[in-house]
């Protein structure tokens, strides 16, 4: 890897120069962001303020798998060309105090366990074996990921930090909730696997927010779980499709917890991005005691057993 590294950091080096981006200067560095770490190759211009990671873990997988080496120099340096020319405007001064900042926080719900490392450095709200962290959003596609450091400096408690994000993420990025096979139809995807004991129309539908980017954090939304045994008239699984919908199965169609999980599993395994996976758990809502809980732990609660 190290080799390689060196090597396509050169010639990706000599490809932007080629296509006259210069000055600028390149390190490397371990970026660690949710779902993943990788060993990074910055490309930043000169007497700029925002810079591109090429992601060099994939493309020495890539190389590995018999992709072209040059092929993926020229693709990666015309990627970093394009977005130097169309990077948005970002102070690196910028005010990151609460009160600048508080009408910009988001909410983002990830994996505990996939995101341990990146947990170590950030302040966040365990949700079972998730957690909820905390990004200012700086356009509507470009946010800035709320360190320790960021939170030491805005003097303000994990509490009021998560009320504040839930609450603004609520009102900027509501939650929606609708049947799955209107979302099929309208976006013509068939990359949304439905069992085939499930009646797509009456069964099953999808949670997310309104952009459906990073959706899953309606979970988190105050009042969402409520809001949606409303509608769906019942109590109801929760299956973590990905970071940015969630698929929702009223109790009267779901089979059990354990077998639900199971498919849960590998479809994360088969079809879902690494970078978007959520977890492979289910999770139900009890609509009568109001508790957010495991699959299997609330059909052991229901059948008296304890696990």
């Amino acid at each position: 890897m190290k080799e390689f590294a060196e090597k396509f950091e050169r010639d990706v080096e000599i490809a932007l120069k080629d296509m006259g981006l210069e000055p600028f200067y390149t390190m490397r560095e371990t970026v660690k962001k949710a779902n993943r770490t990788y060993e990074a190759l910055t490309i930043m211009p000169e007497g700029g303020n925002l810079g591109i990671n090429i992601d060099l873990s994939t493309a020495y997988e890539q190389w590995k798998m018999g992709m072209s080496y040059w092929g993926l120099v020229e693709d990666n340096a015309e990627m970093v060309n394009y977005y130097l020319h169309h990077k948005p405007d970002i102070n690196p001064d910028m005010n990151l105090s609460f009160e600048a900042v508080r009408s910009s926080l988001m909410v983002q719900l990830v994996s505990a366990e996939e995101n341990e490392e990146l947990l170590d450095f950030v302040p966040y709200t365990p949700l079972l074996d998730m957690a909820v962290i905390y990004r200012v959003m700086s356009s509507d596609e470009y946010s800035i990921l709320i360190t320790d450091g960021i939170f030491k400096e805005m003097g303000i408690s994990l509490d009021e930090l998560h009320a504040a994000a839930l609450e603004n993420s609520a009102r900027m990025r509501p939650a929606r909730i609708d049947r799955i096979q209107t979302v099929l139809d309208a976006m013509r995807r068939e990359d949304i696997y439905i069992p085939e004991f499930l009646e797509p129309e009456r069964d099953m539908h999808i949670a997310t927010n309104s952009m459906k980017y990073c959706g899953a954090a309606v979970l988190a939304y105050p009042g969402f779980l409520k809001s949606a045994a409303d509608y769906l008239d019942s109590s109801f699984y929760i299956l973590p499709s990905s970071i940015h919908e969630l698929i929702l199965v009223p109790d009267g169609s779901a089979m059990p917890a354990v077998r639900l999980k199971g498919m849960v599993t590998a479809i994360n395994a088969a079809e879902v991005d690494p970078a978007d996976k959520l977890t492979d758990n289910v999770y139900h809502y009890d609509r009568d005691a109001g508790i957010l809980e495991y699959g299997e732990t609330y059909e052991a609660r229901a059948e008296g057993r304890i696990i």
